[in-house]
């Protein structure tokens, strides 16, 4: 490691330091930058800041000049969760966050053995139940 890329990653650090604990004095996360606090609150009115914001607008402007995106690009999986507002479970789900993570198909859940007997997912974990419809139909 060099001299010049130890001072530069200690001047960031710092600066990733001051940045969460502007974040802490504004009732936020201590583990979360206000960058992502203001991606968090972005996604979740549909990629505006509330007008009633006037100083999270003005901040996520002077970081779209420097970045563009800057605030959305980032956001911190699993941050926020330790403030005193803007909480994560307050907000809802980005979109981008499920077409990232969508949720697993039917396909990719495994069979499960009951008792020798092996269930489908179809039968929603109940390996009788394909019977019973089988009996119903030779019923009817």
């Amino acid at each position: 490691m060099t001299v010049a890329h130890t001072v530069t990653q200690y001047v960031f650090n710092i600066f990733i330091g001051l940045d969460q604990f502007l974040n802490v004095i504004t009732c936020g996360d201590p583990d979360e930058t206000v960058s992502s606090r203001l991606g968090r609150i972005k996604t979740a009115n549909h990629g505006r800041i509330p007008w009633h914001r006037p100083m999270a607008k003005l901040t996520d402007k002077l970081l779209d000049i420097i970045q563009p995106g800057h605030s959305i690009n980032a956001i911190e999986a699993g941050r926020g969760n330790h403030g005193l507002i803007d909480l994560p479970s307050e907000m809802p789900e980005p979109k981008w966050f499920r077409l990232r993570n969508p949720p697993p198909s039917q396909d990719d859940i495994p069979p499960i053995t009951i008792h020798g007997a092996q269930s489908n997912p179809q039968t929603q974990g109940f390996p009788c139940r394909k019977k019973n419809e089988k009996r119903s139909q030779k019923t009817r």
